[in-house]
């Protein structure tokens, strides 16, 4: 009977491990590390945002440098959207974006992209966009300064907390504000670059 005991208990743990362990030796990452509080706005209209998904593909544009998008969303993720978001995707949850916007202008979304140098992780251009918006918040030293002071990334997650503002001048004198406070695992986008 001990011996049995014994069996059970290697049985539990072997299931237990696997239960935390995903393809490529990956641990298995609660939906509840992906939730925010986070606000984008543009003039007058704001976004409360709860969800936030991070990804990194090499920049097409800038040899030597990768985009960190990270995605932020007024929903939590399911289990359809954390497959995507394993692999890189957030096809799943664009999906239920555009269903939501079928009937109104919608402001469950927003997007900040941040340039990276792939040797040093500096980042060297802030990106935003919200639906029918979008300009670049930091590209001058000063502003990636200020953006900088709680940035970290190491490769595999993310950390920033800032807040901010910056207006746009070709758009409008458009001005984007944000407060952002995450620290979150990022997904390589798999497939050819």
């Amino acid at each position: 009977m001990h011996r049995a005991y014994r069996y059970s208990l290697s049985a539990i743990c072997l299931t237990a491990l696997c239960l935390t362990v995903q393809a490529g030796g990956q641990a298995n990452v609660d939906t509840r590390a992906f939730e925010t509080h986070a606000i984008i706005a543009i003039n007058e209209r704001q976004l409360t945002l709860t969800t936030t998904v991070a990804t990194i593909e090499p920049a097409r544009t800038f040899r030597g440098s990768s985009w960190v998008r990270i995605y932020f969303y007024a929903f939590p993720l399911n289990e359809d959207d954390m497959k995507g978001v394993r692999v890189g995707s957030v096809a799943s949850m664009d999906r239920r974006w555009h269903q939501l916007s079928r009937n109104k202008y919608n402001s469950s979304r927003a997007v900040v992209q941040l340039t990276i140098d792939d040797t040093s992780n500096v980042v060297g251009q802030v990106d935003m966009s919200v639906p029918g918006h979008a300009c670049t918040v930091a590209w001058q030293l000063s502003d990636l300064e200020r953006f900088r002071k709680d940035y970290r990334f190491d490769g595999k997650r993310l950390r920033i907390k800032n807040s901010g503002s910056h207006t746009c001048e070709a758009q409008d004198r458009q001005t984007f504000r944000w407060s952002i406070d995450i620290d979150i695992p990022v997904f390589a986008v798999a497939g050819p670059h």
